[in-house]
């Protein structure tokens, strides 16, 4: 697995998934190829949850890189 390049732009947004029991799925997108950089899965938004996306994304960062982060700009992601 290599490290996020430093050209890098990626997104993220909160999608809920299923009817009965449905869970909310936030993941980090790499606009370049499509891939999953990082994911949680969650019964509700919640704090924990966007900071485990974000520690598992910063994780794969090479050092020194500064990929640009586009959200919705929910309330997760103005803490």
């Amino acid at each position: 697995m290599t490290g996020v390049s430093e050209r890098s732009q990626h997104i993220s947004n909160l999608k809920y998934e299923g009817y009965i029991n449905q869970k909310c799925i936030a993941p980090i997108i790499d606009l370049f190829n499509n891939k999953v950089i990082s994911c949680s899965i969650s019964e509700r938004p919640t704090m924990p949850m966007i900071d485990d996306i974000l520690m598992k994304a910063f994780a794969r960062l090479d050092a020194g890189t500064n990929p640009v982060l586009h959200s919705d700009q929910g309330w997760q992601y103005r803490h």
